[in-house]
């Protein structure tokens, strides 16, 4: 998959989206084509990391990233994850509490995937 800048759609492998930040327009880094991914797919995992790698998986494939993301992942998110399940009247909702981490802090989840995947 290729990434797209925000501004001008400048296009580029994962790799240089990663490794650059930004994008030398200055716009941010997007993927190019927003994958569907079927909500029924959401309830087939055992456990975060499953599912992580999963949903990474869409964007990362055909990428220098796609033999190594289950590994990525599993460093990445290494720590107990708590999701609550608050699906009601067969609508399926899901919250990811951002503060188990080992900092108690969201960059557990977004820093430590980027630094996974930079080293």
């Amino acid at each position: 998959m290729k990434f797209v800048s925000t501004k001008n759609k400048i296009e580029v492998e994962a790799g240089e989206a990663i490794f650059s930040g930004t994008a030398s327009d200055n716009g941010l880094f997007m993927p190019s084509v927003i994958p569907k991914i079927e909500p029924r797919e959401y309830n087939s995992f055992e456990n975060f990391q499953q599912f992580s790698n999963k949903m990474l998986s869409v964007f990362f494939n055909e990428t220098v990233f796609e033999d190594d993301l289950n590994e990525i992942v599993s460093e990445a998110l290494n720590f107990e994850v708590m999701q609550r399940d608050l699906s009601k009247d067969q609508v399926l909702v899901s919250m990811l509490e951002l503060f188990h981490g080992p900092t108690a802090a969201f960059k557990d989840f977004g820093a430590r995937f980027l630094a996974s995947s930079m080293s």
